[in-house]
């Protein structure tokens, strides 16, 4: 269980100001997770981890997305009565929404205490809560608006899960075993029976005169509960997932002579408990997410999966279970890029110090079509393997840097099946690596290093520097500009991609996390300074130009001019969110819109109208900017190239100009002085070149060293470094 890594939409917005920014509207979201589900009417309600999801399921093999709506916390478990639904969330209790239109569910009614709860059952008025802090709370619900505690009975363990029947309460309570409460008198509950067993008890669920305790690595417990006060085992069955090692019984769902496990990773498995002293497996299913817990409804299951969000089953045969759809979900989502209608997501769930394929299996690249973000759905997905950590687009090709694994490179010219076709090492893990035209870059021991991906089934590397910092990476062109806390920003010249040179550095004030560029200035999403503007027009002697503070902390950054975008995770007391930015100014951004978010905001990235914000377990939340303006994106002179570079006894320098104008090219020797004109006139905008012999101006060869070229155009300037060596 999460408690502290929750993505919440709240629904006020802003800064504290004299005018406070406007909020963009939530076009739709996709959870990380998901911990349980009910249906009713057609329609499965699920508690997921940034809130309530509402999925079509009428057409049980066709899962369809209805709408998505964000709750603070994480939920945790959900009942359904009429038109009123009650969702449990971590950290502030039971919400009770209106879902008369399962479209457009609303709030009308919390209680905030308890706010430790995994279960809840309904009876009559009042619900029943098992809370790890509270004990067994009682809670009043016969005003929706207005649901509160009536009472409790203090706890005698970690409450998790219970079940009723008739005026008794079984309640499992991990490690301190089985808890009996008579609910005859609701407002008076009482502990009747305390049967403690080994290990741990995860669910219950009772059926006539037994009950079924999901046990952790101690499998399926079967009891006979006539005596509720005094539970007697009958059987018991200890599920493997491999010779001498037992599986992780979660929850326990039955249904006539079968109990049904949500064993995690390993799947469902179904128990033939005909003679409850002697219960058999009959069968293990496969679970593609981890297996949390199971909903039957006549001969169809609803699997909450966690990150493989919702299954459907055909149960008809419950030795022979079938699949029918898995609506997936995102998982840990660490980082976003989006393009052609499409959310590109390195997701999943994968811990490096687990071994078992299973959590190797569900962490990668999910593909989400974006077309409608109101009905968000993953369409394909492809492993890393290990956890990845960022992902780029380029093309027709996928980018995921993960965990001990480099660089995976994955063609996504078929959405709907992604597939990973090479690989290139990298070793700075928590930095991203940047990707531009048939090239990438990326750190790799202490150098900066170029990799050739033209073919991305064989990238090679071609070219690296040494350096003493890492940092994440963003190209443009035949620059990389690298941001991390400490030095700052450095630019990388990859004009000879077989060469790249640090040929620029600025501190930054404070932890760089990511950059994004708009015409000659630099965006960088600077950690707990909030956004930090850099004019790299001249990348030898990149400047601070400008700036905001943000709350939280500023960890990613999108541009659409003349916007930029800032997700920000909450820091101690200062919430985080996500931050539109008018840079039409750039030395002096205005905060135009702000969504307040809770938890690990991670990523954010454009496109069009839409911007979709990463939010790790919370998953994704898309909302719509709309706005648009005439103002231009100042253009600058792009920089000066050359190549080769060193050279003997000529180079080729080129240029792009973004207008028509006098252009004056020179050479100069390091002390400064001017030793050659190569270009005094006007010329047309696009692209120009020109050769240089290494003479000077009365055609005389000159020495071996450094020298600068000096462009000058429209009041610009750039200058580049450059190396004779005869």
């Amino acid at each position: 269980m999460k408690t502290s890594f929750l993505c919440l939409l709240l629904l006020t917005a802003g800064l504290a100001s004299a005018t406070p920014p406007e909020s963009l509207p939530l076009a739709g979201g996709l959870p990380g997770g998901l911990e349980k589900s009910t249906t009713a009417g057609g329609y499965t309600y699920c508690a997921t981890s940034s809130g309530l999801l509402v999925l079509d399921v009428a057409d049980p093999a066709h899962i369809v997305q209805v709408t998505l709506l964000p709750l603070p916390g994480w939920g945790t478990a959900i009942e359904v009565r009429n038109d009123l639904a009650y969702l449990l969330c971590w950290e502030t209790g039971l919400h009770v929404i209106d879902i008369g239109d399962p479209a457009a569910p609303q709030v009308v009614g919390l209680c905030s205490d308890p706010a430790s709860s995994c279960d809840l059952a309904l009876a009559g008025d009042l619900a029943f809560v098992p809370d790890m802090v509270d004990g067994f709370c009682v809670i009043d619900i016969s005003d929706p608006a207005d649901p509160h505690l009536v009472t409790s009975l203090p706890p005698g363990g970690e409450f998790f899960n219970l079940d009723l029947a008739g005026d008794v309460a079984f309640v499992a309570a991990n490690y301190e075993g089985l808890r009996v409460i008579d609910i005859t008198d609701p407002l008076v509950p009482s502990l009747v029976g305390v049967t403690p067993y080994p290990g741990q008890v995860r669910d219950v669920t009772v059926h006539g005169k037994l009950a079924y305790l999901a046990c952790g690595t101690q499998g399926l417990r079967i009891l006979d509960v006539g005596d509720p006060g005094h539970p007697a085992q009958l059987g018991q069955l200890f599920l493997e997932y491999d010779i001498g090692y037992e599986a992780w019984a979660r929850s326990v769902t039955a249904s006539g002579h079968h109990a049904f496990l949500s064993l995690n990773l390993w799947g469902l498995g179904v128990v033939d408990v005909s003679n409850p002293r002697v219960p058999a497996e009959v069968v293990r299913h496969d679970v593609p997410g981890n297996a949390y817990a199971l909903e039957i409804h006549g001969d169809l299951g609803y699997v909450a999966a966690n990150h493989g969000g919702l299954l459907t089953l055909d149960l008809a045969l419950p030795a022979a279970p079938v699949d029918l759809d898995q609506f997936w979900l995102l998982g840990d989502v660490l980082d976003l890029a989006a393009a052609d209608g499409k959310l590109w997501a390195a997701g999943g769930l994968s811990l490096p110090e687990e071994k078992t394929a299973r959590y190797q299996t569900w962490a990668g690249l999910f593909v989400t079509d974006a077309a409608d973000p109101a009905a968000l759905e993953v369409i394909g997905y492809c492993s890393t393997g290990l956890q990845p950590l960022s992902v780029a687009v380029s093309g027709q090709h996928a980018y995921l840097s993960s965990i001990y694994g480099g660089v995976r490179i994955q063609d996504v010219s078929d959405p709907y099946a992604p597939e990973e076709v090479g690989s290139f090492p990298m070793t700075a893990e928590g930095y991203d690596p940047a990707v531009a035209g048939d090239f990438a870059y990326a750190f790799r021991g202490g150098d900066f290093t170029v990799f050739d991906v033209s073919d991305p089934t064989q990238p090679v590397e071609v070219g690296s520097c040494p350096t003493q910092y890492y940092g994440s990476l963003f190209a443009a062109g035949d620059l990389v500009y690298s941001v991390s806390g400490l030095p700052g920003l450095r630019v990388f010249d990859v004009g000879d991609p077989t060469a790249p040179e640090l040929i620029g550095t600025q501190e930054l004030p404070g932890a760089g996390q990511e950059a994004a560029l708009a015409g000659h200035h630099l965006y960088v999403a600077d950690g707990l300074s909030g956004l930090t503007v850099v004019d790299v027009g001249d990348p030898t002697q990149p400047q601070l130009a400008g700036g905001y503070q943000l709350p939280g902390y500023a960890r990613s950054v999108a541009c659409r001019w003349p916007f930029t975008y800032v997700a920000a995770a909450e820091f101690l007391d200062e919430m985080g969110g996500l931050h539109v930015l008018d840079i039409s100014q750039p030395s002096a951004p205005v905060l135009v819109a702000s969504n307040d978010l809770q938890g690990e905001v991670v990523a954010v990235a454009v496109e069009g109208p839409l911007v979709a914000v990463g939010c790790e377990w919370d998953g994704v939340l898309v909302f719509r900017h709309d706005v648009q303006t005439g103002v231009a994106m100042p253009q600058a002179v792009a920089r000066l190239t050359n190549h080769p570079n060193p050279f003997n006894p000529r180079t080729t320098i080129g240029f792009d100009l973004p207008r028509s104008g006098q252009v004056t090219v020179t050479v100069h020797d390091a002390a400064g002085r001017r030793v050659r004109t190569l270009l005094d006139g006007f010329r047309p905008a696009g692209r120009h070149q020109m050769s240089w012999d290494g003479k000077d101006q009365q055609g005389r060869p000159l020495a071996s060293g450094v020298y600068l070229v000096n462009l000058v155009a429209d009041g610009e300037q750039a200058v580049r470094k450059i190396v004779l060596v005869r």
